[in-house]
């Protein structure tokens, strides 16, 4: 009981509007994302039979923050996925990423100032269907991960698939709803056959002064 007190009073945990967990500590924030940015995807709509891991580095932007301030951040962000195909028509995969950033937004006089700097950490698990008889190739991605519930709609071009368009659909809470629209378009570009290019504005917003949280990534795939 002692040690869990003592763990509380060096931990704060709050929810921002666009469901990210940030566990305010000792040495910053560490922020668990879930819709402020789009998590990178350097697979394709194809599905290839057998182990695959991906990984990629990239940059974008998330919200971070702790109970008196919230705000944007850009920074470096780092991620591997490690999956099995047990057909060309299923996959599971496990994924995780981590990142830091620093603000990006100016502060505001009369506002609770907010942290320069943020770590940010993400995962999920999940699976992926596909219709390999199909062209283009029609692709379904569900998630469940440190944010909540996504879905990725896909399409593979080219065979082999050297352009994959995607949209990014979040199951969010009612009170999410009124602010944002769950849908992030993204794209990968795949040049070479191990090689390929990720981005996304991320998801919309209703209100006025709403700037897109993009994402970019240049990713690999070691097996």
């Amino acid at each position: 009981m002692k040690l869990n007190k003592r763990i509380a009073s060096i931990l704060r945990i709050s929810a921002c509007v666009t469901g990210i967990i940030c566990v305010a500590g000792v040495t910053g924030v560490v922020c668990v994302t879930g819709t402020g940015c789009v998590a990178p995807f350097y697979g394709t709509a194809r599905i290839e039979p057998g182990f695959h891991v991906n990984a990629g580095v990239g940059v974008g932007q998330f919200i971070g923050g702790s109970y008196e301030a919230t705000s944007r951040y850009i920074g470096p962000r780092a991620d591997v996925e490690v999956g099995y195909a047990f057909s060309h028509f299923f996959k599971t995969h496990l994924r995780a990423g981590g990142g830091w950033g620093w603000r990006s937004e100016e502060y505001v006089e009369g506002e609770s100032p907010s942290r320069p700097e943020a770590t940010l950490l993400d995962g999920a698990i999940g699976i992926q269907v596909s219709s390999p008889h199909h062209y283009p190739t029609p692709a379904l991605r569900l998630e469940v991960g440190l944010g909540g519930v996504s879905t990725d709609l896909m399409f593979g071009i080219g065979e082999p698939e050297w352009l994959t368009l995607g949209t990014r659909v979040y199951f969010f809470k009612e009170e999410l709803a009124q602010f944002y629209l769950p849908v992030a378009p993204f794209i990968g570009i795949h040049p070479l056959p191990h090689l390929s290019i990720f981005a996304s504005p991320g998801t919309f917003a209703f209100y006025e002064d709403y700037k897109p949280l993009f994402s970019v990534g240049v990713g690999y795939k070691l097996k």
